[in-house]
């Protein structure tokens, strides 16, 4: 003979099994988002390459940020993602020039060959071939380029969560 607790209808059974279905069905909508993210956050090489050139193009600079020189830039995007937030390639600059950048979104940059002298806030640093530097959206940087400077860059959108965040603890 069975007792009531032992029956499949029975109060810790149903909350047993009402358990599993919700985590069941938790799993399921985990995947399905995976599934979906993969699909679009990672689109194919075709979807990637739709619309890019490889050739490097002239690059502009705002004439009020030339301090000294005519500085020649070309650019190079090679990446951006679907929704734009992120997108990567190469830039080169050739002096002798000294210019102002100034950043509207986060940049990581390796600087591939050559070198500059950067300076920001009163501070003055060199850089050159294998120095990875990191500049947040909003600061202004002084570059001065002696001959030549070829980098990577990464260019980040840091969304206004960070953006408040970085005015409010002003870091």
């Amino acid at each position: 003979m069975t007792s009531p607790t032992d029956s499949p209808r029975s109060a810790p059974n149903r909350a047993l099994w009402f358990s599993l279905g919700v985590l069941l069905s938790v799993l399921t909508a985990v995947a399905y988002q995976a599934v979906l993210y993969v699909q679009k956050g990672h689109p194919s090489l075709p979807q990637i390459a739709k619309g890019f050139s490889i050739a490097a193009v002239e690059d502009s600079i705002n004439e009020a940020w030339v301090l000294e020189g005519a500085p020649k830039l070309t650019s190079t995007q090679f990446f951006r993602s679907t929704d734009g937030k992120v997108s990567a390639g190469i830039w080169e600059a050739t002096g002798p020039s000294k210019f102002e950048w100034h950043y509207g979104t986060d940049e990581t940059v390796l600087v591939l060959e050559g070198g500059a002298k950067l300076t920001h806030d009163g501070e003055t640093t060199d850089i050159g071939a294998g120095n990875s530097v990191f500049f947040r959206a909003g600061e202004v940087v002084i570059w001065e380029v002696p001959h030549r400077i070829r980098k990577t860059w990464v260019l980040h959108e840091p969304g206004r969560v960070a953006r408040r965040l970085r005015s409010v603890i002003g870091d």
